[in-house]
């Protein structure tokens, strides 16, 4: 049971790393909002986006093929940690060129242009800091990742309060982020060194060409992604208008981010499922890995829809204000997004563990173009609804695409046992909900969660040998 009690605490320690930078994230930004002007605060938003899709860009996939080798043969850390940061340099000094020549172009001022430069460097400094992680991951130490990923956030927040108490620069904002980018990669480069492998310099061009083929179809699966996210966004502000814009975007925001639950609990896993993809003798374990995720997480998201449609009303407003009531409706279709969301980010890691990543081009391509043609027709004959009904019918395209392109390869289907349950306990305690739903929120949600477990234990969901997993996860023996 050491296997699952390192799986259980690494799923923690994972949880805790994308926590941290969801809500210090939030927080600083809620702080810049409040200290720009709406003109400057357009601009740092400009300035950001530029640094997220440099960010995609360079990163290129290449963490996740890092961590599939590294867990495989802890002998090959130095020769892919080299090279994957090196393919990362590379992507950076083309994407760094192509800027410089855009930007005349785009008639910039020269302290926009000053912050864009700076947040390039944060954005490449978090792309190696990321890949170096990577390897904390393969050793199945994701506790490191915890630790680099909250103080980078921590300084960026630090700083940035520092910033605005003694009221300096606009561009000093992106110092900040230079400053937190290069504290987490130093702490990172040093942990490395003490405690897991000193990189022996040595450019391999096989090794480089391996990388850089192996992460290719995974960036542009990241890349697909960011578009199918937000491609409803321009679509809506074309034919509609920034009010509408408004109304889709904040619960297509906030569904998305659900991402964060299923990616923590399958980073854990995936040294394993990565080492057991290639074993001769481990392709029933393997399935068996693949079955109790898909169930377990179908368990997490299914109440999720259903609690999330019964008391939008109460998180809309909770999290938007009054201003937002009228993105209930948007926010009650693309809750039940999180069903595809979290079972695809599942099909995604095993694609990715069996060298089966290429795959995943179609899916996203094909929900890319899904979502754009029916924006287009929904959004003219019902607005912003109509976004919110093509992008969940786009999640849905995705997700099956993927799922039989698992099923084919791994010629095995999710388990039935414990898929009903969820649906029933849920639809009730939904139900319940309803009933009660001029109560408080916090209320309502804590009793609905409460009603929601003894539901799916009552009725037999988890057999004998998964009860005795969770004993051994968080009952010391």
């Amino acid at each position: 049971m050491s296997e699952v009690k390192k799986i259980g605490k690494n799923s923690l320690m994972s949880y805790i790393a994308r926590a941290s930078d969801l809500v210090v994230g939030i927080v600083t930004m809620s702080i810049i909002a409040r200290y720009l002007s709406i003109e400057f605060f357009g601009n740092y938003m400009l300035v950001m986006t530029c640094g997220w899709i440099l960010s995609t860009i360079v990163n290129m996939g290449t963490e996740q093929i890092t961590v599939r080798e590294i867990s495989r043969n802890k002998e090959e850390a130095s020769g892919f940690l080299v090279n994957g940061i090196f393919v990362n340099f590379l992507l950076f000094s083309i994407c760094i060129a192509i800027y410089s020549l855009s930007i005349p172009f785009l008639k910039l001022e020269r302290v926009i242009i000053f912050a864009l430069y700076l947040n390039f460097l944060s954005e490449a400094m978090k792309a190696y800091m990321r890949v170096i992680i990577s390897v904390f991951i393969a050793y199945e130490k994701m506790g490191y990742d915890a630790l680099l990923t909250f103080l980078a956030r921590v300084i960026v927040l630090i700083s940035t309060i520092a910033i605005i108490y003694f009221k300096l620069d606009f561009v000093y904002l992106f110092v900040s982020c230079v400053a937190g980018s290069g504290t987490g990669l130093l702490l990172g480069l040093i942990i490395l060194l003490k405690k897991f492998v000193v990189p022996k310099i040595e450019i391999q061009f096989s090794r480089l060409k391996y990388i850089f083929v192996e992460s290719f179809p995974v960036g542009i699966n990241i890349i697909s992604q960011q578009f199918y996210f937000y491609i409803g966004v321009y679509v809506v502000k074309t034919l509609e208008n920034e009010a509408a814009v408004a109304l889709f975007q904040g619960p297509n925001k906030l569904v998305t981010l659900f991402q964060i639950i299923p990616i923590a609990l399958l980073a854990a896993f995936q040294p394993l499922m990565s080492r057991l993809a290639v074993s001769n003798t481990s392709s029933n374990k393997f399935e068996y890995v693949y079955q109790k995720s898909f169930k377990f997480l179908f368990i997490i998201s299914f109440p999720v829809s259903v609690l999330g449609m019964v008391l939008a009303h109460k998180i809309i407003l909770l999290v938007f204000g009054v201003g937002f009531k009228d993105a209930v409706i948007s926010f009650q279709i693309l809750i039940w997004a999180v069903n595809f969301i979290f079972l695809d980010v599942l099909l995604t890691f095993v694609l990715t563990s069996i060298n089966k990543q290429r795959l995943l081009i179609l899916g996203n391509v094909t929900c890319v173009l899904t979502n754009l043609i029916l924006s287009i027709i929904f959004v003219k004959k019902y607005g912003y609804v109509g976004a919110a009904w093509a992008a969940l019918i786009s999640y849905g395209v995705v997700f099956i695409i993927d799922f039989y392109f698992v099923t084919k390869n791994l010629k095995c289907a999710p388990l039935k046992q414990g898929i009903l349950q969820p649906v029933i306990s849920s639809l009730i305690a939904g139900f319940i909900l309803y009933s009660f739903h001029s109560l408080n929120i916090v209320l309502l949600f804590l009793c609905g969660m409460i009603i929601y477990l003894g539901l799916i234990w009552a009725l037999k969901t988890f057999t004998r040998e998964e009860r005795q997993l969770f004993r051994s996860i968080f009952i010391r023996t």
